[in-house]
Protein backbone atom coordinates (compact mmCIF):
# COMPACT_ATOMS: atom_id res chain seq x y z
CA UNK A 1 0.00 0.00 0.00
CA UNK A 2 1.56 3.53 -0.93
CA UNK A 3 0.76 4.59 2.70
CA UNK A 4 2.74 1.91 4.18
CA UNK A 5 5.39 2.22 1.72
CA UNK A 6 5.66 6.34 2.35
CA UNK A 7 5.66 5.48 6.10
CA UNK A 8 7.67 2.96 6.09
CA UNK A 9 10.34 5.30 4.07
CA UNK A 10 9.92 7.81 6.90
CA UNK A 11 10.59 5.60 9.56
CA UNK A 12 14.00 4.94 7.63
CA UNK A 13 15.14 8.23 6.97
CA UNK A 14 14.22 9.25 10.86
CA UNK A 15 16.59 6.26 11.91
CA UNK A 16 19.09 7.21 9.86
CA UNK A 17 19.12 10.58 10.45
CA UNK A 18 19.04 9.56 14.54
CA UNK A 19 22.19 7.68 13.91
CA UNK A 20 24.19 9.72 11.78
CA UNK A 21 23.56 12.52 14.17
CA UNK A 22 25.63 10.08 16.74
CA UNK A 23 28.56 9.17 14.86
CA UNK A 24 29.09 12.15 12.65
CA UNK A 25 32.85 13.47 13.60
CA UNK A 26 34.82 16.86 13.12
CA UNK A 27 35.57 16.09 9.77
CA UNK A 28 32.05 16.28 9.03
CA UNK A 29 31.15 19.85 8.08
CA UNK A 30 27.45 19.54 9.06
CA UNK A 31 28.67 18.65 12.69
CA UNK A 32 29.42 22.40 13.13
CA UNK A 33 26.08 23.24 11.95
CA UNK A 34 23.72 24.04 15.13
CA UNK A 35 20.39 25.48 13.72
CA UNK A 36 17.50 26.74 16.11
CA UNK A 37 13.77 25.53 15.21
CA UNK A 38 11.31 28.09 16.51
CA UNK A 39 7.65 27.77 16.51
CA UNK A 40 5.58 30.53 16.92
CA UNK A 41 3.28 30.83 19.16
CA UNK A 42 5.40 27.45 20.97
CA UNK A 43 2.15 26.61 22.30
CA UNK A 44 -1.50 26.56 20.40
CA UNK A 45 -4.52 25.39 20.11
CA UNK A 46 -5.00 22.02 18.09
CA UNK A 47 -6.94 23.94 15.53
CA UNK A 48 -4.50 26.44 15.24
CA UNK A 49 -1.70 27.66 12.60
CA UNK A 50 1.85 28.04 13.68
CA UNK A 51 4.61 29.52 12.19
CA UNK A 52 8.09 27.66 11.96
CA UNK A 53 11.30 29.19 11.26
CA UNK A 54 14.79 27.16 11.29
CA UNK A 55 17.97 29.48 10.84
CA UNK A 56 21.54 28.61 11.37
CA UNK A 57 21.34 26.30 8.08
CA UNK A 58 23.66 26.63 5.61
CA UNK A 59 23.19 29.01 2.76
CA UNK A 60 21.34 27.64 -0.46
CA UNK A 61 20.99 23.81 0.73
CA UNK A 62 18.17 21.31 1.01
CA UNK A 63 17.57 20.52 4.38
CA UNK A 64 14.75 17.85 5.44
CA UNK A 65 12.27 18.16 7.71
CA UNK A 66 10.76 15.97 9.77
CA UNK A 67 8.17 15.47 12.09
CA UNK A 68 7.01 12.85 14.64
CA UNK A 69 3.86 12.53 17.42
CA UNK A 70 2.54 9.91 19.89
CA UNK A 71 -1.08 8.64 18.03
CA UNK A 72 -1.82 6.55 21.03
CA UNK A 73 -2.92 2.60 19.89
CA UNK A 74 -2.14 3.99 16.18
CA UNK A 75 1.72 4.02 17.12
CA UNK A 76 3.97 6.58 16.01
CA UNK A 77 3.04 8.93 13.55
CA UNK A 78 5.65 11.05 11.11
CA UNK A 79 5.92 13.02 8.15
CA UNK A 80 8.92 14.62 6.05
CA UNK A 81 9.32 17.66 3.78
CA UNK A 82 12.17 19.44 1.85
CA UNK A 83 13.13 22.68 1.89
CA UNK A 84 15.72 24.98 0.02
CA UNK A 85 17.66 27.59 2.58
CA UNK A 86 18.05 30.98 1.75
CA UNK A 87 21.07 33.11 1.26
CA UNK A 88 20.48 33.74 5.09
CA UNK A 89 20.33 30.06 5.97
CA UNK A 90 16.81 30.07 6.54
CA UNK A 91 13.68 28.24 6.32
CA UNK A 92 10.13 28.71 6.98
CA UNK A 93 7.83 25.94 6.89
CA UNK A 94 5.41 28.17 4.55
CA UNK A 95 7.82 28.13 1.76
CA UNK A 96 7.37 25.23 -0.80
CA UNK A 97 7.90 22.05 -0.14
CA UNK A 98 10.34 20.40 -2.63
CA UNK A 99 10.17 16.88 -1.69
CA UNK A 100 9.04 14.35 0.95
CA UNK A 101 5.17 13.87 2.40
CA UNK A 102 4.03 16.32 0.26
CA UNK A 103 4.81 19.33 -1.94
CA UNK A 104 4.18 22.60 -2.33
CA UNK A 105 3.32 25.39 -0.07
CA UNK A 106 1.49 24.68 3.37
CA UNK A 107 2.89 26.00 6.90
CA UNK A 108 0.88 23.15 8.10
CA UNK A 109 1.89 20.32 5.81
CA UNK A 110 3.88 18.63 8.14
CA UNK A 111 1.12 18.37 10.88
CA UNK A 112 -1.31 17.49 8.14
CA UNK A 113 0.71 14.86 6.42
CA UNK A 114 1.81 12.76 9.62
CA UNK A 115 0.49 9.57 8.94
CA UNK A 116 1.36 6.06 11.03
CA UNK A 117 3.59 3.23 9.56
CA UNK A 118 0.87 0.80 9.22
CA UNK A 119 -3.04 1.14 9.22
CA UNK A 120 -5.07 -0.72 11.45
CA UNK A 121 -8.44 0.11 9.70
CA UNK A 122 -9.04 -0.35 5.84
CA UNK A 123 -11.06 2.77 5.92
CA UNK A 124 -8.14 4.91 7.04
CA UNK A 125 -6.96 6.30 10.45
CA UNK A 126 -7.27 9.70 12.61
CA UNK A 127 -4.59 10.68 14.79
CA UNK A 128 -5.69 10.28 18.15
CA UNK A 129 -2.96 11.55 20.55
CA UNK A 130 -3.39 9.85 24.17
CA UNK A 131 -5.00 11.50 27.04
CA UNK A 132 -6.87 14.95 27.15
CA UNK A 133 -4.19 17.34 27.57
CA UNK A 134 -1.66 18.48 25.39
CA UNK A 135 0.39 16.78 23.07
CA UNK A 136 4.01 17.14 21.55
CA UNK A 137 4.61 17.30 18.00
CA UNK A 138 8.62 16.57 17.65
CA UNK A 139 10.40 18.45 14.43
CA UNK A 140 14.28 17.48 13.40
CA UNK A 141 16.36 19.50 10.56
CA UNK A 142 18.64 17.15 8.80
CA UNK A 143 21.27 18.19 6.47
CA UNK A 144 22.99 15.81 4.39
CA UNK A 145 21.65 12.65 6.78
CA UNK A 146 22.87 14.84 9.91
CA UNK A 147 20.70 15.58 12.12
CA UNK A 148 21.52 19.96 12.76
CA UNK A 149 18.94 20.94 15.01
CA UNK A 150 15.39 19.80 16.85
CA UNK A 151 12.42 21.32 18.62
CA UNK A 152 9.11 20.91 19.63
CA UNK A 153 5.48 22.23 18.70
CA UNK A 154 2.74 22.11 21.42
CA UNK A 155 -0.94 21.33 20.59
CA UNK A 156 -3.27 22.57 23.69
CA UNK A 157 -6.74 20.29 23.65
CA UNK A 158 -8.50 22.75 25.49
CA UNK A 159 -9.58 23.23 28.97
CA UNK A 160 -13.37 21.84 28.72
CA UNK A 161 -15.37 19.52 30.72
CA UNK A 162 -17.10 16.30 29.72
CA UNK A 163 -20.03 15.18 30.95
CA UNK A 164 -21.50 11.93 29.25
CA UNK A 165 -25.39 11.87 28.87
CA UNK A 166 -27.09 8.33 28.42
CA UNK A 167 -31.18 7.41 27.22
CA UNK A 168 -31.80 5.78 30.82
CA UNK A 169 -30.70 9.41 32.87
CA UNK A 170 -31.76 12.14 30.41
CA UNK A 171 -33.23 10.33 27.23
CA UNK A 172 -30.38 11.60 25.12
CA UNK A 173 -27.11 9.40 24.28
CA UNK A 174 -24.05 12.33 24.47
CA UNK A 175 -21.23 13.97 25.83
CA UNK A 176 -21.45 17.76 27.16
CA UNK A 177 -18.65 20.11 26.67
CA UNK A 178 -19.16 23.07 28.65
CA UNK A 179 -16.37 25.64 28.85
CA UNK A 180 -13.90 25.29 31.98
CA UNK A 181 -14.38 28.97 32.61
CA UNK A 182 -17.72 29.96 30.99
CA UNK A 183 -18.16 34.13 30.19
CA UNK A 184 -21.59 34.37 30.48
CA UNK A 185 -24.28 33.34 28.25
CA UNK A 186 -23.25 32.36 24.74
CA UNK A 187 -24.84 30.92 21.58
CA UNK A 188 -24.67 27.06 22.40
CA UNK A 189 -24.38 24.09 19.51
CA UNK A 190 -26.26 20.80 19.24
CA UNK A 191 -23.65 18.55 17.13
CA UNK A 192 -23.84 15.09 15.77
CA UNK A 193 -22.44 13.34 13.05
CA UNK A 194 -23.52 11.35 9.44
CA UNK A 195 -23.81 7.89 8.68
CA UNK A 196 -21.50 6.29 11.84
CA UNK A 197 -24.46 7.24 13.91
CA UNK A 198 -21.95 7.24 17.28
CA UNK A 199 -19.88 9.90 18.71
CA UNK A 200 -16.51 8.88 17.04
CA UNK A 201 -13.33 11.31 16.92
CA UNK A 202 -14.47 13.71 14.64
CA UNK A 203 -17.63 15.03 16.25
CA UNK A 204 -15.99 14.80 20.00
CA UNK A 205 -13.27 16.86 18.36
CA UNK A 206 -16.15 19.32 17.11
CA UNK A 207 -17.60 19.53 20.10
CA UNK A 208 -14.22 19.80 22.12
CA UNK A 209 -13.30 22.59 19.83
CA UNK A 210 -16.00 24.58 20.42
CA UNK A 211 -16.05 24.73 24.12
CA UNK A 212 -12.47 25.38 23.97
CA UNK A 213 -13.57 28.60 22.20
CA UNK A 214 -16.50 29.68 24.87
CA UNK A 215 -19.37 27.83 23.35
CA UNK A 216 -21.11 25.17 24.86
CA UNK A 217 -21.45 21.76 22.90
CA UNK A 218 -23.39 18.65 23.14
CA UNK A 219 -22.49 15.95 21.11
CA UNK A 220 -24.61 13.40 20.63
CA UNK A 221 -25.23 9.70 18.54
CA UNK A 222 -28.39 9.18 17.14
CA UNK A 223 -27.92 5.24 16.30
CA UNK A 224 -25.92 2.31 17.23
CA UNK A 225 -25.52 3.20 20.81
CA UNK A 226 -27.02 1.67 23.65
CA UNK A 227 -31.00 2.67 23.95
CA UNK A 228 -30.93 3.74 20.39
CA UNK A 229 -31.86 2.47 17.12
CA UNK A 230 -29.85 0.08 15.20
CA UNK A 231 -29.04 1.62 11.92
CA UNK A 232 -30.25 4.88 10.54
CA UNK A 233 -33.49 3.87 10.28
CA UNK A 234 -37.05 6.13 11.73
CA UNK A 235 -34.88 8.16 14.10
CA UNK A 236 -37.32 10.45 15.15
CA UNK A 237 -36.60 14.05 15.04
CA UNK A 238 -37.88 15.10 18.71
CA UNK A 239 -34.82 12.63 19.90
CA UNK A 240 -32.73 15.70 18.60
CA UNK A 241 -35.37 18.17 20.18
CA UNK A 242 -34.85 16.53 23.11
CA UNK A 243 -30.86 16.99 22.87
CA UNK A 244 -31.58 20.86 22.20
CA UNK A 245 -33.69 20.95 25.35
CA UNK A 246 -31.30 19.49 27.68
CA UNK A 247 -28.55 21.36 26.50
CA UNK A 248 -30.80 24.43 27.01
CA UNK A 249 -30.60 24.15 30.94
CA UNK A 250 -26.61 23.73 30.87
CA UNK A 251 -25.01 26.76 32.64
CA UNK A 252 -23.37 29.65 30.34
CA UNK A 253 -25.87 28.65 27.30
CA UNK A 254 -27.64 31.41 25.62
CA UNK A 255 -30.95 29.42 25.53
CA UNK A 256 -32.41 32.38 22.70
CA UNK A 257 -29.40 31.59 20.35
CA UNK A 258 -29.38 27.32 20.29
CA UNK A 259 -27.55 26.18 16.82
CA UNK A 260 -27.57 22.64 15.31
CA UNK A 261 -24.33 21.28 13.54
CA UNK A 262 -24.85 17.77 11.21
CA UNK A 263 -22.42 16.64 8.70
CA UNK A 264 -23.18 14.37 5.46
CA UNK A 265 -26.13 12.60 6.82
CA UNK A 266 -26.86 14.66 9.86
CA UNK A 267 -26.78 17.64 7.09
CA UNK A 268 -30.20 16.25 6.50
CA UNK A 269 -31.04 16.13 10.31
CA UNK A 270 -29.74 19.75 10.63
CA UNK A 271 -31.58 21.30 7.93
CA UNK A 272 -34.96 19.27 8.97
CA UNK A 273 -34.86 20.66 12.57
CA UNK A 274 -34.23 24.13 11.45
CA UNK A 275 -37.46 23.76 9.14
CA UNK A 276 -39.77 22.10 11.39
CA UNK A 277 -38.41 23.61 14.71
CA UNK A 278 -37.89 27.15 14.40
CA UNK A 279 -38.79 28.48 17.88
CA UNK A 280 -36.23 26.52 19.16
CA UNK A 281 -33.05 25.98 16.39
CA UNK A 282 -31.91 29.72 15.64
CA UNK A 283 -28.90 28.99 12.82
CA UNK A 284 -27.76 26.07 10.96
CA UNK A 285 -24.68 24.82 10.12
CA UNK A 286 -24.54 21.89 7.31
CA UNK A 287 -21.49 20.05 6.78
CA UNK A 288 -20.50 18.11 3.29
CA UNK A 289 -24.84 18.76 3.14
CA UNK A 290 -27.47 17.23 1.18
CA UNK A 291 -30.69 19.58 -0.23
CA UNK A 292 -32.95 15.88 -0.77
CA UNK A 293 -33.90 13.78 2.53
CA UNK A 294 -32.79 10.00 1.68
CA UNK A 295 -33.99 6.47 3.18
CA UNK A 296 -32.53 4.33 5.92
CA UNK A 297 -29.21 3.26 6.14
CA UNK A 298 -27.40 0.84 5.82
CA UNK A 299 -30.39 -1.41 5.46
CA UNK A 300 -32.76 0.14 2.35
CA UNK A 301 -36.87 0.94 1.83
CA UNK A 302 -37.56 2.71 5.24
CA UNK A 303 -37.74 6.56 6.37
CA UNK A 304 -34.28 7.56 7.78
CA UNK A 305 -36.41 10.02 9.67
CA UNK A 306 -39.79 10.46 11.36
CA UNK A 307 -41.99 13.38 12.62
CA UNK A 308 -44.57 13.12 14.57
CA UNK A 309 -44.38 9.59 14.31
CA UNK A 310 -44.74 9.71 10.94
CA UNK A 311 -41.49 8.66 8.35
CA UNK A 312 -40.20 11.76 6.56
CA UNK A 313 -40.85 11.63 2.64
CA UNK A 314 -37.24 10.58 1.23
CA UNK A 315 -36.14 10.05 -2.58
CA UNK A 316 -35.76 7.05 -4.20
CA UNK A 317 -31.89 6.03 -4.55
CA UNK A 318 -32.18 6.27 -8.49
CA UNK A 319 -32.76 9.98 -7.92
CA UNK A 320 -29.00 9.83 -6.20
CA UNK A 321 -26.90 13.48 -6.41
CA UNK A 322 -30.24 15.05 -8.19
CA UNK A 323 -30.91 18.12 -5.79
CA UNK A 324 -34.28 18.55 -7.34
CA UNK A 325 -35.68 15.06 -8.22
CA UNK A 326 -39.04 15.23 -10.31
CA UNK A 327 -40.76 12.42 -8.76
CA UNK A 328 -39.66 13.15 -5.56
CA UNK A 329 -39.82 16.81 -4.72
CA UNK A 330 -41.49 16.24 -1.52
CA UNK A 331 -38.15 15.02 -0.29
CA UNK A 332 -36.28 18.24 -0.61
CA UNK A 333 -35.95 19.61 2.62
CA UNK A 334 -37.80 23.08 3.30
CA UNK A 335 -35.01 25.06 4.17
CA UNK A 336 -36.38 28.37 3.68
CA UNK A 337 -38.97 27.86 7.22
CA UNK A 338 -35.34 27.88 9.01
CA UNK A 339 -35.45 30.93 11.28
CA UNK A 340 -31.77 31.67 11.73
CA UNK A 341 -28.62 32.23 9.83
CA UNK A 342 -27.53 29.18 7.91
CA UNK A 343 -23.26 28.12 7.52
CA UNK A 344 -22.72 25.10 4.31
CA UNK A 345 -19.30 23.88 3.80
CA UNK A 346 -18.94 21.37 0.04
CA UNK A 347 -16.07 19.57 -1.19
CA UNK A 348 -16.04 19.92 -5.18
CA UNK A 349 -14.29 16.29 -5.42
CA UNK A 350 -16.91 14.72 -3.14
CA UNK A 351 -17.34 11.23 -4.17
CA UNK A 352 -20.29 10.49 -1.37
CA UNK A 353 -22.38 12.61 -2.95
CA UNK A 354 -22.48 16.08 -4.51
CA UNK A 355 -22.48 18.57 -1.91
CA UNK A 356 -21.49 21.01 -3.52
CA UNK A 357 -24.55 21.22 -6.25
CA UNK A 358 -26.88 20.51 -3.42
CA UNK A 359 -25.50 23.28 -1.14
CA UNK A 360 -25.89 25.33 -4.62
CA UNK A 361 -29.49 24.07 -4.24
CA UNK A 362 -29.98 25.36 -1.08
CA UNK A 363 -28.70 28.41 -1.55
CA UNK A 364 -30.97 29.20 -4.44
CA UNK A 365 -34.22 28.00 -2.74
CA UNK A 366 -33.10 30.48 0.29
CA UNK A 367 -32.94 33.05 -2.75
CA UNK A 368 -36.15 32.52 -4.50
CA UNK A 369 -37.89 32.73 -1.23
CA UNK A 370 -36.25 36.13 -0.33
CA UNK A 371 -34.60 33.91 2.84
CA UNK A 372 -33.97 36.89 5.61
CA UNK A 373 -30.96 35.49 7.88
CA UNK A 374 -27.04 35.48 6.35
CA UNK A 375 -26.32 32.28 4.45
CA UNK A 376 -22.21 31.66 4.04
CA UNK A 377 -22.09 28.66 1.58
CA UNK A 378 -18.18 27.67 1.23
CA UNK A 379 -17.20 25.83 -1.56
CA UNK A 380 -13.23 23.97 -2.05
CA UNK A 381 -13.42 22.46 -5.48
CA UNK A 382 -10.48 20.41 -4.39
CA UNK A 383 -11.37 18.73 -1.43
CA UNK A 384 -13.79 15.85 -0.93
CA UNK A 385 -16.09 14.35 1.36
CA UNK A 386 -14.03 14.53 4.62
CA UNK A 387 -13.19 18.52 4.14
CA UNK A 388 -16.96 19.29 5.74
CA UNK A 389 -15.34 18.43 8.57
CA UNK A 390 -14.69 22.28 9.89
CA UNK A 391 -11.82 20.94 12.06
CA UNK A 392 -8.15 21.59 11.17
CA UNK A 393 -4.83 19.87 11.51
CA UNK A 394 -5.89 16.68 13.19
CA UNK A 395 -4.80 14.35 10.47
CA UNK A 396 -5.84 11.52 8.94
CA UNK A 397 -4.30 8.96 7.18
CA UNK A 398 -5.60 6.77 4.00
CA UNK A 399 -4.02 3.84 2.02
CA UNK A 400 -2.67 6.83 -0.09
CA UNK A 401 -0.23 9.53 -0.04
CA UNK A 402 -1.62 12.69 1.12
CA UNK A 403 -2.16 14.01 -2.31
CA UNK A 404 -3.73 10.85 -3.66
CA UNK A 405 -7.45 10.90 -4.10
CA UNK A 406 -9.53 9.25 -0.89
CA UNK A 407 -11.24 5.88 -2.13
CA UNK A 408 -14.36 6.97 -1.50
CA UNK A 409 -14.96 10.34 -0.44
CA UNK A 410 -12.45 11.90 -3.21
CA UNK A 411 -10.23 14.71 -2.78
CA UNK A 412 -6.94 14.51 -0.82
CA UNK A 413 -5.86 14.33 2.53
CA UNK A 414 -4.21 17.81 2.08
CA UNK A 415 -7.07 18.91 0.11
CA UNK A 416 -9.42 18.11 2.93
CA UNK A 417 -7.47 19.51 5.87
CA UNK A 418 -6.87 22.86 3.69
CA UNK A 419 -10.62 23.14 3.74
CA UNK A 420 -10.70 22.51 7.16
CA UNK A 421 -8.41 25.23 8.01
CA UNK A 422 -9.96 27.95 6.23
CA UNK A 423 -13.50 27.00 7.42
CA UNK A 424 -13.02 27.24 11.26
CA UNK A 425 -11.97 30.76 11.25
CA UNK A 426 -15.06 31.81 8.89
CA UNK A 427 -17.17 29.30 11.36
CA UNK A 428 -15.87 31.10 14.36
CA UNK A 429 -16.86 34.16 12.95
CA UNK A 430 -20.47 33.18 12.05
CA UNK A 431 -20.78 32.22 15.91
CA UNK A 432 -19.33 35.41 17.18
CA UNK A 433 -22.24 37.33 15.44
CA UNK A 434 -24.66 35.30 17.03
Amino acid sequence: MALMKRTATIAAVTGILAALAGCGGQSDPESSIKARIVVTPSSAMFYDSVSTVISGLPANTRVTVSASADGGSTGTWSSTAQFESDAAGVVSLSQPSVGGSYQGSDAMGLVEALAPSQLTSEYGEFFSPPGTGAFTIRLSAGVNGHVVGTGTMTRERGTVKPVTETPAATGVYGELFLPAHPTGPKPAVLVFGGSEGGIGRTVAEQGEALAAQGYPALVVAYFDEPGLTTGLENVPLEYFVKALNLLAKQPGVDRNHLLVWGTSRGSEAALLLGAHFPNLVHGVIAGVPSAVVWGSYPSRGDAAWTLGGNPVPSAPLRDWNDPDPADAQNAIIPVEQIRGPVFLVCGGQDQVWSSCPYTDAISARLARNHFPYPVTALHYPAAGHFGGDLIPFMPFADEDSPTATLSGSGGTELADEQAEAQSWPRLLAFLAQQ
